[in-house]
């Protein structure tokens, strides 16, 4: 227990952190003393019963206790059970994370200068109580009316570990700039509010075991300034359906799918803002149409897929011409006029890279990983004639690179990293047969 009024005397403490202490019992009190404090952190205290503030002010007066605090955080703390932040009203970052009998936070509201909030892992906690209703002192009748907005500053918003995602007060955060859900293991689709966040720019969606699916667009079409979206580690999402988000392809920027087993088919043909793509670890894709009209994109990040698959399935079955909806054959050079990154992850049964790359001419940045067969690099190489740097790792039986003539032909090329590639890596030693192939490249990391 830390000792009655030790805390009063440091009056000039501006950081509290108290981390890793599991004997520590009983009450920590912050006391009004410590007018300069700037940040306080409690992280794995289980045993730790109740965090307050020595004071017995007014509502009114408890608002100005601490107006240097900018953070609050708080991990692991299970045994106690309630939080009451109107002592820290001019807080911009709060975070409280698996405090499992955590079952009342109190003071929300007064949060006004609020910019960060990241909430989740509490045992008993409601998510109703993300908007309290007046709440009243008992001493001096102080209240905030029901109406005020609630949380008028908050730009960042991450919440996990929910029962359910039925929060309805959430949508009146028309602020919002960036939303976080993880953790939702009953979560099978996104409420309808997620439509009211008129300002929401980027919208994170993890580890929510049983969704299938967004929203229709009749419920979110208000998401007119979204930037970014990421789904991950979803295992029975299904796809992203162009009709689910038209007023996107002019304004997504950012799209990001991984780890979500259920995709079969991602249609891209009318995002045609997008600038960065990954689509990775998704074992059941079987088709990824419409990338030729990417025309804005700048970096692309693909594959695994579908361990069935002999090939590399950029255009399985060809895609539509968003003009006149002609479709345009799966040979269709992969031109990509603004591509300069590339990322391509393959799988056992890929014995060759997607030929499609070899219309990058102005790519800078290959990385090839995990082409297990792959026993050497395509001749094609030679075409990538801005490329300025080539990584390639975890391909267990590549031997070859294309020919000293094409090799030189990359005559921007300034890195070469060749990593766990056991027989590549022997070929390409000084007195190797590879070595005059590469010996004129200025940064070998071998």
């Amino acid at each position: 227990m830390i000792p009655k009024g030790f805390l009063s005397s440091l009056v000039a403490l501006e950081s509290f952190n108290i981390i890793l202490c599991e004997r520590l019992k009983g009450t920590i009190e912050l006391s009004p003393s410590l007018k300069h404090l700037r940040e306080v952190r409690i992280i794995f205290c289980p045993n730790l019963e109740r965090f307050d503030v020595c004071s017995s002010s007014s509502t009114e007066q408890q608002l100005a206790l601490f107006p240097c605090c900018h953070t609050l955080e708080m991990y692991d703390c299970n045994a106690i059970s309630s939080v009451d932040v109107r002592s820290f009203a001019s807080l911009r970052e709060l975070k409280i994370t698996d405090c499992k009998g955590l079952h009342a936070l109190q003071g929300l509201p007064f949060l006004t200068a609020l910019e960060k909030l990241s909430i989740g892992g509490i045992g008993g906690f409601s998510p109703e109580l993300l908007y309290i209703p007046p709440l009243i002192s008992e001493d001096d009748g102080d209240e905030v009316a029901s109406n005020t907005p609630l949380l008028p500053s908050l730009r960042h918003l991450h919440i996990n570990k929910w029962p359910a995602l039925q929060a309805p007060h959430l949508q009146h955060l028309t602020m919002l700039k960036s939303l976080s859900i993880s953790f939702f293991t009953n979560l099978t689709k996104l409420p309808k509010w997620i439509g009211n966040l008129a300002s929401l720019e980027e919208l994170k969606i993890w580890q929510c075991e049983n969704l299938t699916h967004l929203p229709s667009k009749e419920q979110i079409q208000g998401l007119t300034f979204l930037r970014k979206l990421d789904i991950g580690f979803c295992p029975n999402f299904q796809s992203i359906k162009q009709p689910v988000l038209p007023w996107c392809h002019t304004c997504l920027q950012e799209l990001q799918i991984w780890s979500c087993d259920g995709v079969t088919s991602i249609d891209l043909g009318s995002f045609v803002s997008l600038r960065k793509l990954k689509v990775t670890k998704c074992r059941g894709l079987q088709a990824l149409q419409g990338l030729p009209f990417l025309t804005a994109l700048e970096e692309l990040k693909l594959g695994p897929f579908s361990e069935d698959l002999d090939f590399f399935p950029l255009l399985l079955g060809g895609n539509y011409d968003n003009d006149n909806g002609d479709e345009v054959a799966s040979n269709t050079p992969l031109l990509l006029p603004s591509l300069r990154k590339v990322v391509i992850n393959g799988w056992p049964a890929l014995q060759a890279l997607p030929h499609h790359l070899q219309h990058l001419t102005m790519l800078k940045s290959l990385k090839i990983r995990k082409f297990t067969n792959l026993t050497e690099l395509p001749e094609w190489i030679g075409n990538l004639a801005s490329l300025e740097e080539l990584k390639i790792m975890s391909c267990d039986k590549l031997t070859h690179l294309p020919s000293k003539e094409q090799m030189q032909r990359l005559t921007f090329l300034k890195h070469l990293r060749i990593f766990d590639c056991p027989s590549l890596e022997e070929r390409c030693m000084g007195d190797g047969p590879e070595w005059p192939k590469i010996s004129h490249i200025p940064y070998l990391d071998i």
